[in-house]
């Protein structure tokens, strides 16, 4: 039995955590999505209710991936493509999101 090698592509990606926080008295439900490697670069937006699933989370990984496009940008790195988004499994409460850097 002989096994071809193929080279492996790799891509560079970037992980996304995303999570839901519940209602409160003084605030509606929220999803909070953050980098995996960062989780200090987060944002928080309203919980999309006409959406279900992991769709509800897409608003919240399209707010960051802005979020982080406009700082790298500013800095001059590669951009992060919202076109290229992964979702890779369910996270207890939350989904973990694979999405594409471009390199520029």
């Amino acid at each position: 039995m002989t096994t071809s090698t193929k080279p492996v592509r790799t891509v560079p990606a970037c992980m996304i955590r995303t999570h839901f926080l519940g209602p409160t008295n003084c605030r509606g439900a929220r999803i909070v999505a953050s980098f995996v490697a960062d989780a200090k670069t987060r944002v928080t937006v309203s919980f999309p209710y006409e959406a279900s699933g992991s769709d509800a989370h897409i608003p919240a990984v399209l707010a960051l991936i802005d979020k982080a496009n406009a700082e790298r940008t500013a800095m001059g790195w590669s951009l992060i493509r919202p076109d290229c988004l992964l979702s890779c499994g369910e996270d207890g409460g939350g989904y973990v999101w694979a999405v594409q850097e471009v390199r520029s």
